[in-house]
Formats: structure tokens, sequence, C-alpha cells
């Protein structure tokens, strides 16, 4: 049953930066081409109605370049049998000659970089629990939930984030 949903195929997200890409958090293997200024990261595949969400660090830009990457999606599509390549999609940002107040920040976005932070800290309190250091990945954990909790509004992803956390902590008893 699984494998009659998978919809696409071989599926590479290309980043063409006009800025240095810092970091692009993903379980998916990452290829940098062209100098650095080209990433592809692959997916293998994804089934019907799937979303992928990859969060991606760029440096400032030091230039008044207001592009600051183009991205596009080629796979393969198993219901048509073809080759798909999407149109590129640009972002950018639009200077200002006036300081303005700090914005709030995009709530998806916050919520994205919750679960990198997660995922990082239950890595790395696994890490410790494997090495008998339960100690260790304790305080690890424990200082995510902090962090998690201090930060901002309560949110689904929040709470199941928070869950994780909850659930790894009751795991690292020794």
């Amino acid at each position: 049953g699984g494998l009659s949903s998978v919809m696409a195929q071989s599926v590479e997200l290309t980043l063409d930066c006009s800025v240095t890409l810092k970091q692009a958090h993903t379980p998916f293997a990452i290829r940098r081409e062209s100098g650095g200024a080209r990433t592809v990261i692959s997916i293998p595949d994804m089934l019907a109605g799937e979303r992928r969400d990859i969060l991606v660090e760029l440096a400032p830009a030091t230039t008044a370049a207001t592009d600051l990457l183009q991205a596009s999606l080629r796979y393969t599509d198993l219901q048509r049998g073809c080759l798909v390549q999407s149109s590129t999609v640009v972002m950018s940002i639009t200077r200002v000659d006036e300081p303005q107040p700090e914005m709030e920040p995009d709530e998806e976005v916050v919520q994205q970089r919750h679960r990198v932070e997660v995922t990082r800290a239950l890595q790395a309190a696994t890490a410790q629990g494997d090495a008998g250091d339960f100690e260790q990945a304790q305080k690890l954990i424990t200082s995510a939930e902090q962090r998690l909790a201090a930060s901002g509004k309560q949110s689904s992803m929040k709470q199941a984030l928070g869950g994780e956390l909850a659930d790894a902590k009751c795991q690292m008893w020794n």
C-alpha cells in the first residue's frame, strides 16, 4: 500500500545562493557545487500530499544584492512517468534606509528552528546515554526543555516537541 502512494522519486532541491549558505538543516544528502554557491538536497521519495520543510541558515548579505537565493525542484513524477522541473522561486529582501523596529519572527520559521534545536539536543543526549553518561544526557534534555518553554508562543508543534523531550528524559534514567 505504501509503495503505491509514492508520487515523486529522485527529488532534488537546488539552492543557488547569492549569499553564503551557512547550513541546511535536513536529514537528506547534501551536495555542494560551484564553489559552494549551489547546494543540491536529494530526497529519495515523496508520498502523495507529503510536505518536507528544510530550514536554511544564510549569512548576512554584505552587498546591495536583494536576491538571496533561487530555489528549484526536479523530480520524477511516477504518475505521469516523466521528469518534472519546477519554475525558479526567488527569496529576496528589501533594503530600507531608515532603521526598522524588530518585527515578530515568522511563526513557521520559529517552529522549524525549535524542531532543529530539539533534534540536536536529542541526538546529543542519545550519544551521552550510549556512552553511559545518563546524568549529562538528562542535563542536555532539561536545558532543551527550558529553552523551548522560554521561547514565545505556545503551538501544537511546540507541545509535540516538549512531549518528545519529556519521553526522552524518562528513557534516560540509568
